[in-house]
């Protein structure tokens, strides 16, 4: 049975930006947990027991971070610098002793791991790949052509359109296969200890989704496609970024949470001041030590981060607000993201899809345009 992974915390989180300015993707925290806490509790609810964390975009933050964690999974973060995710794993396989996992640590997501690895055996897989059901996947995602016994006859990594066309008829006439243009890589697989050999071997396989997949497919290893429906999102850009906070709260990737104690769809960390007449509107978490003012309103749908103060008869609805950030008396934030150590002057209003950079300040009664983004080169 398989107990170890590898878990790949290198991106940049370009996309992201300016979110990612001063922290690594896997770091940006979602309803105040850093995004990898949710991918490593994941491995470590299905029984994992050794997980080896590649870093690389400001890894010394994660490292450090994983150091102080309390976790029951044996961590490891080795030195390496890798150049894309299967190049990663190549990278750290003197730490890989037998089948393995690998996983994203930027997603949010609540795939049953032990029922994708018990699929992967019992099919005596090479390899098997976690797949997800969304509209309109081509767009952005690859195109899996799966047989009868889910297992992938065709991989198509972010095809273009004619790709797509083509591919479709030399496969039409084929009664054991069918164009599934729903089902996109999750990023999450699994793998027979020999994959390790191949990209020994093959040293121009750099990328699973663009380079291993293919090979292998065309290679006739077992590969398989694991589809159920389970909660998955790429928190890539600023709008998913929001979404991926909004449904942590809802607890739509249950068991997922935020992070606090929850009464009634409430989050409160340790040492929170709230004051006189405050409306907290569930689902919403707030952090640690941080300050409520009086006859303020916050959420529904919103995230406060530790040491920040929303001042009296301030307004924060749908909107993350991360660590360090003060917000003067009489402001209103509606669905928008705002920075560590950003401060939003009296009555400043800042309109929905709008960014607070780090370090930022937004006047008094200064008006934050829809979908503005402020601070992208603070320092």
């Amino acid at each position: 049975m398989i107990d170890q992974a590898v878990v790949l915390a290198g991106g940049k989180g370009t996309r992201l930006s300016p979110l990612t300015q001063k922290l690594p993707k896997p770091m940006v925290p979602v309803a105040n947990r850093p995004m990898i806490d949710y991918a490593l509790e994941l491995l470590e609810n299905a029984g994992i027991k050794k997980v080896i964390v590649v870093v690389k975009y400001l890894g010394n933050k994660i490292r450090n971070y994983l150091e102080e964690k309390e976790a029951r999974l044996e961590i490891i973060v080795p030195d390496v610098d890798p150049l894309d995710t299967a190049d990663a794993v190549r990278k750290v396989s003197n730490f890989i002793d037998g089948d393995f996992l690998v996983s994203m640590a930027d997603i949010i997501t609540n795939l049953p791991i032990r029922e994708h690895i018990k699929f992967h055996e019992k099919r005596k897989a090479f390899a098997t790949m976690a797949l997800k059901d969304i509209e309109y996947p081509q767009q952005r995602f690859g195109v899996i052509w799966l047989g009868k016994e889910g297992e992938i006859k065709l991989f198509l990594e972010k095809p273009r359109s004619e790709e797509l066309f083509f591919s479709a008829i030399g496969f039409s006439q084929q009664r054991t296969m069918g164009l599934d243009v729903n089902l996109v890589n999750t990023g999450i697989y699994s793998f027979n200890h020999e994959l390790l050999e191949i990209l020994d071997k093959a040293q121009d396989l750099m990328d699973f989704g663009k380079d291993v997949f293919p090979y292998l497919v065309q290679e006739s290893y077992r590969v398989f496609g694991f589809v159920k429906e389970f909660y998955w999102l790429d928190a890539g850009n600023p709008l998913t970024y929001l979404w991926a906070n909004w449904d942590v709260l809802r607890k739509w990737a249950w068991p997922l949470v935020p992070a606090g104690k929850e009464e009634r769809d409430v989050w409160l960390g340790e040492g929170v001041s709230i004051g006189e007449n405050v409306k907290i509107l569930p689902p919403i978490t707030i952090g640690d030590n941080a300050r409520i003012g009086p006859n303020a309103i916050v959420g529904p749908l919103s995230v406060i981060g530790a040491n920040s103060v929303v001042g009296e008869r301030s307004t924060v609805k749908k909107s993350v607000v991360f660590e360090e950030v003060f917000i003067e008396s009489d402001a209103r934030i509606t669905e928008a993201i705002i920075c560590s150590h950003a401060r939003i002057s009296r009555k400043a209003q800042i309109s929905p899809s709008s960014i607070i950079g780090w370090n930022s300040m937004v006047g008094e009664g200064e008006i934050v345009e829809f979908g503005k983004t402020l601070g992208v080169d603070a320092k």
